[in-house]
């Protein structure tokens, strides 16, 4: 599965890829952001922002799991993230992020899991 969007340290920007747009609350501790429609994983299922919700909270309670770089390095500060509907995910965080700490440059290496495959115990 693909990222939501790609940082490149050489130029600066931000590409979408599965998301189509994000942004942080006026308050700077809220990420919100749009997943592309349409996309399905390999067995057809449609991705969700459950899905990228599921991913995120699973790498918060599993520092074990791995996730390099970025995703790793605002675990710390991420309190959780939900799903508000199909296609839009939140993300909160005990601290604010300023427009120099974009969720492009602290998320470019978090994949996704689908979390109706992922065993319960």
């Amino acid at each position: 599965m693909s990222r939501c969007w790609c940082f490149s340290t050489a130029t600066g920007k931000t590409t979408p890829w599965l998301a189509t747009g994000w942004g942080f609350s006026d308050d700077g501790k809220r990420l919100t952001f749009t997943l592309r429609d349409g996309v399905k994983w390999s067995d057809g299922q449609p991705f969700t922002a459950r899905d990228v919700a599921f991913t995120l909270n699973l790498l918060k309670q599993n520092p074990g799991l791995s996730g390099s770089g970025g995703i790793r390095g605002v675990m710390d500060t991420m309190t959780g993230a939900a799903a508000a509907d199909d296609r839009t995910c939140t993300v909160d965080f005990s601290r604010a992020f300023t427009r120099r700490s974009t969720p492009s440059a602290s998320s470019r290496s978090c994949r996704s899991t689908p979390g109706r495959t992922w065993p319960t115990r």
